[in-house]
């Protein structure tokens, strides 16, 4: 809009220009900086998640596995690719398989943690592992669970 070279001032229509994309230009710097802001904590998740001695996953609303960190493999066998994209009650003992279906509605309807619940999950050679299992909801901006 401003031209150095020849010094001319701004007339109206510069300014009305300026002045209908400065909001646009406001979103868009203050999205960069939320962007920015998603991928640090993305990035502090992984490096906690992926060095957890622990099982840790997300589900969503259906119990199916969306991520596993690689304690899983470590303590039960099964490879990443092998898991995510299956629901959770197929690696649980059937006597715990209501039991968990239960926990998760009741997690999804309360959108409350639920702590040390005792689990039985199978391992790649089936072996049984008793896991005291800690669930909490991912709440979105609207307030519902949407894993």
């Amino acid at each position: 809009m401003d031209n150095l070279k020849t010094n001319r001032e701004l007339n109206q229509t510069d300014i009305s220009l300026l002045m209908g994309i400065a909001p646009q230009i406001g979103i868009s710097i203050n999205n960069a900086r939320m962007y920015e802001r998603l991928q640090e904590r993305e990035k502090r998740f992984r490096i906690l998640a992926e060095s957890a001695p622990d099982i840790i996953f997300i589900l969503d609303v259906e119990g199916t596995l969306l991520y596993i960190n690689p304690a899983w493999k470590k303590i039960l066998g099964h490879r990443q690719e092998d898991i995510v994209g299956r629901n959770l009650v197929a690696f649980v003992e059937e006597e715990d398989v209501n039991r968990l279906e239960q926990l998760l509605k009741i997690v999804r309807k309360n959108k409350t943690p639920i702590m040390d619940i005792l689990l039985t999950i199978k391992s790649l050679p089936g072996i049984e592992h008793n896991f005291s299992f800690n669930c909490a909801p991912n709440i979105d901006e609207g307030g519902h669970v949407d894993s």
